[in-house]
């Protein structure tokens, strides 16, 4: 009896063993063979001005130095710029380091380009959490959500990408959440879905044209949160 119930307990160990494994398998980060990660903000000790950070990846990244210029006088603009996506734990990081680091009064989030390899199930699960992350740490800020541009296939930009499906499922994931939570949306996806001279021949970023748009988007959208 002592033996079958050892050899029983060996055996329920190593299932549970496998369990775990196989959860931590199914639960690890789906990485780019590229990672970036950008952090930039201005005048953390002061407040003589709201700080104001935008979120996003590469396209906020193209547009944040035109929105900081036009607001150099009433606010202090800040990045978290980043190739993370929902889904990955160490996006949940990266947000909340900078949350704790700088006082925010307006937050412009953006994420959706990335992650090709999670599920738009797994992006909806993440964004809620997302959201509630940064009411946790930022529980005075006034958020704008914004949908995720349009992809376009390189070289052929009257041709959007299989992708650019997906994007649609985030982007009324985006929506949702927004109106559940009476969040603001920006809707950037419209500004570009049937404008092909804002995308560069890559398919994916944005041309001057296309910058100069989304900057001038993101600062109508701003300045009354700034205000």
């Amino acid at each position: 009896m002592v033996i079958r119930s050892l050899a029983a307990a060996g055996l329920a160990a190593f299932a549970l063993l496998f369990l775990l494994r196989a959860d931590a398998l199914a639960q690890a980060p789906v990485r780019e063979h590229i990672e970036w990660s950008h952090t930039w903000l201005m005048a953390v000790n002061s407040t003589d001005k709201p700080h104001v950070l935008l979120i996003g990846d590469s396209i906020t990244e193209a547009v944040f130095g035109r929105v900081e210029a036009r607001f150099k006088e009433t606010a202090y603009l800040c990045k978290l710029t980043t190739s993370k996506s929902l889904g990955d734990p160490l996006l949940f990081d990266e947000v909340r380091t900078t949350l704790r680091n700088t006082h925010f009064e307006v937050i412009h989030f953006n994420n959706g380009m990335h992650g090709v390899g999670y599920t738009e199930a797994q992006y909806a699960r993440d964004y809620a959490r997302m959201l509630k992350l940064i009411k946790a740490e930022a529980p005075r800020a006034k958020l704008a959500l914004v949908t995720t541009t349009a992809q376009r296939t390189p070289g052929q930009l009257d041709r959007l990408t299989d992708f650019n499906e997906r994007i649609k499922v985030r982007n009324r994931v985006v929506r949702e959440l927004a109106a559940k939570n009476g969040l603001l949306v920006n809707d950037l996806f419209a500004l570009v879905a049937d404008r092909q001279d804002y995308t560069s021949g890559d398919g994916t970023h944005l041309s001057g044209a296309g910058i100069d748009a989304q900057a001038d988007r993101v600062c109508a959208v701003l300045e009354p949160l700034i205000k």
